[in-house]
């Protein structure tokens, strides 16, 4: 027994020198505790799973390790790579709850699948998920995973380039600000595609419906190969599937509004409208004198359009500048000729697009490039209250029939029919989305004059994401995601446009909390009609006297 102690002890040691070695090696960073002499002390937690709880003590020139000898070798190895990534990285720059998550980051990447279960089960139990003051929730396990399946190691080590970067310029951020900071390098991180992938991408975004026998067939591959593929991305999140809601089916009318006003009354601009039923969602505008986007949605009853034009009108007697536009036809286009898989990333000919727009201003072409607009489907109607049922679940995200069985109680047969129905009726519509790809500014355009939306039409055809919202009123706002720092090269194109639209970068989401079931009571599903949304709008209008 003592023999097998004595060994466990040296081969911690050695295990020791390795892990500081690899530190210093994949992060560059010179471990402080390379100069200490290292001692092995007894620990009564030194089997695993209590072993997760040990820690490592300084004191002058020593550094004592517990000797965990009833802990497996691997979490072993874990275990001391959190702690001398934790007492290795500048403290004082982030709190240190973030820096233990870092540190069992590194660690969680040194263990096979088994064990990385297991070490995934303790962090989370013990860095639980924490509400922030801006609402939204730090799950520190989930938002690491996240992070290591977009970029295996290479996402961990820019973060820990980037902290040692803040040490260098002095900064030490809260804990709220470390959170925001983490969510948006996690959220934008960029993660490579290869041609193949590229392709599968592409044609599910324009066929979202395509099989993967049809993907297999149309780019010559096995049927397997592609179905890996497609799991892969969505493992990673960068490729994500929707089952959405067709508001113009359900009689729910859209609209898009820009508020503008001083930057110093732009938080009253945020009170003005996001206490409004309706709001679907509210984004800053992060240029300009200040204001926002929001995207509302409305139920078509008489007296709630009223309450909205209403709610414009008094914005206007505010000094508020108002654009709106109802959405009526839509189009989504895609174009990835720009992207380099080579580099993983993006290479806009802007100058291209000045010219093409040039071209159409000076020669005056109608129709230059003619948009291929998606026309709303029909309202529907003679639905009952199970169909609505089923709406609701979808538009929370529930979409398995399985799932959907369980809380309306039906015969899956049933419910399979109503859901078939309401796809042909065009209410349930499937979409993909690519994420993780570089695309992080995303910028509107909105323009009323016809010439401005024929000099517009070009960019579909050259930009990576385009959604052009048209209005009945001949109203066409385009909202476009470009790679990182574009939205000033999309607006230079415009210096030699004398009908050039408005342009207005959009910051993060700030605001959005619209769901179907708040409505679905004031649906009358076999006619197709709604009822006035009382309750809340008496109370959005009172606290609309209060505002100013």
């Amino acid at each position: 027994m003592e023999k097998k102690r004595l060994e466990v002890e040296e081969n911690l040691l050695k295990l020791w020198d390795t892990v500081l070695v690899n530190i210093d090696q994949r992060f560059g960073i010179k471990s402080p505790l390379k100069g200490l002499s290292p001692q092995i002390v007894s620990d009564e937690r030194s089997d695993w799973p209590s072993s997760w709880d040990s820690k490592i003590e300084i004191e002058g020139k020593y550094i004592f390790l517990s000797n965990l000898v009833e802990t497996p070798e691997q979490l072993r190895k874990a275990i001391l790579s959190r702690e001398a990534l934790f007492n290795s990285l500048p403290q004082g720059v982030i709190p240190q709850v973030f820096l233990f998550d870092i540190s069992c980051e590194y660690a969680i990447q040194q263990l096979d699948s088994e064990y990385a279960e297991k070490w995934a089960t303790k962090w989370k139990k013990s860095s639980p998920d924490r509400l922030t003051k801006f609402r939204s929730v730090y799950k520190p396990e989930a938002i690491f995973s996240n992070l290591r399946k977009l970029s295996m190691e290479s996402g961990l080590n820019q973060l820990v380039d980037r902290i040692l970067q803040l040490e260098s310029l002095q900064l030490d951020l809260s804990i709220e600000q470390w959170n925001r900071y983490l969510y948006r390098f996690v959220r934008t991180y960029p993660a490579e595609l290869n041609d193949v992938e590229l392709q599968i991408v592409d044609i599910l975004l324009r066929t979202p419906d395509a099989s993967r026998e049809d993907i297999a067939q149309q780019l010559d591959l096995s049927t397997n190969w592609v179905g890996k593929t497609i799991l892969d991305l969505r493992k990673k999140r960068q490729l994500r599937e929707f089952q959405l809601l067709s508001f113009a089916a359900l009689g729910i009318r859209v609209f898009h509004v820009i508020l503008l006003s001083k930057p110093q009354t732009t938080r009253s601009i945020i009170d003005f409208i996001k206490l409004c039923p309706f709001v679907f969602s509210i984004h800053r505008l992060i240029m300009g004198s200040g204001g926002i986007f929001a995207t509302l949605c409305i139920p078509d009853n008489k007296t709630n359009i009223e309450v909205f034009e209403s709610m414009l009108q008094l914005a206007k007697e505010k000094g508020i500048i108002v654009r709106s536009i109802e959405r009526n036809r839509v189009l989504r286009s895609f174009n990835f000729q720009s992207y380099s898989t080579d580099s993983s990333s993006w290479d806009i000919d802007w100058d291209r697009v000045s010219l093409e727009m040039s071209m159409i201003q000076e020669s005056n072409i109608v129709d230059a490039y003619p948009l291929a607009f998606s026309d709303p489907p029909e309202r529907i109607t003679q639905c009952d209250h199970v169909d609505a049922h089923i709406l609701v679940l979808f538009q929370r995200g529930i979409t398995s029939i399985r799932n959907i069985r369980k809380v309306v109680k039906k015969r899956t047969s049933e419910i399979v029919k109503r859901v078939n129905r309401l796809r042909r009726l065009g209410v349930i519509k499937h979409l993909w989305e690519l994420h993780h790809v570089g695309l992080n500014d995303n910028t509107i355009l909105f323009t009323e004059k016809p010439l401005t939306e024929n000099i517009l039409s070009v960019l579909p055809n050259l930009l990576p994401y385009c959604y052009v919202d048209k209005g009945m009123s001949g109203k066409i706002a385009h909202r476009l995601r470009l790679p990182s720092g574009n939205s000033i090269d999309l607006a230079s194109v415009f210096q030699d446009i004398t009908s050039s639209p408005e342009i207005y970068p959009l910051g993060e989401r700030i605001y959005g909390s619209w769901i179907l079931s708040d409505f679905i009571n004031e649906w009358n599903s076999y006619h197709g009609t709604w009822d006035i949304h009382e309750d809340r709008i008496h109370h959005w209008m009172h606290s609309l006297e209060h505002l100013w």
